[in-house]
């Protein structure tokens, strides 16, 4: 069953993944200002944001990791995004690393394995489940954005004002 919508601060969920992963402390997790906050449901919307940037964080392949999140109104959603610093992924793995159980570091090739290959998977039927999608922007190299839409249910943005009943369900 789906859990009821309720008014979520898109910056106080993103707070609260960063200290269940706690990065290290050379690790960098920078949020936008004036993120969003959205009519949702709130478990599907966090475990998007915890698996996005833990995967920023875990394959980063760095000590000075730095992460950027955000969020751009596009109208009828808000195009969310985890932006690292990490290797990039190539363009001929940029589809299947949506797939399940799909990783870029295998254990076989003699990589670190980290990581079941589901997240990723996770992170797109979440969001397609709520009528948005999901996609990456990367070079080799030059770092990744991880974009998601989420349509924006009852809209508004943290600061701004609202009404009472609103207001009291933001965390």
């Amino acid at each position: 069953t789906r859990e009821p919508s309720e008014w979520v601060g898109t910056a106080t969920i993103i707070a609260d993944v960063v200290a269940l992963l706690a990065p290290p402390p050379t690790c960098q997790v920078e949020v936008d200002a004036n993120m969003p906050a959205l009519r949702t449901e709130r478990a599907p919307l966090q475990q998007v944001f915890l698996n996005l940037v833990g995967n920023a964080i875990r394959h980063a392949r760095r000590d000075d990791v730095h992460v950027r999140v955000g969020a751009t109104d596009v109208g009828s959603a808000y195009d969310f995004f985890v932006q690292d610093n990490g290797p990039g992924i190539a363009p001929r793995a940029q589809e299947k690393i949506w797939g399940l159980f799909h990783t870029l570091t295998p254990r076989s090739t003699g990589g670190d394995g980290e990581g079941t290959g589901i997240g990723l998977a996770i992170v797109r039927q979440l969001v397609e489940m709520q009528g948005g999608r999901a996609w990456v922007e990367s070079e080799e190299g030059k770092g990744a954005t991880f974009h998601f839409l989420w349509p924006k249910g009852g809209v508004s943005l943290e600061g701004e004002r609202r009404t009472p009943a609103a207001a009291s369900h933001l965390s």
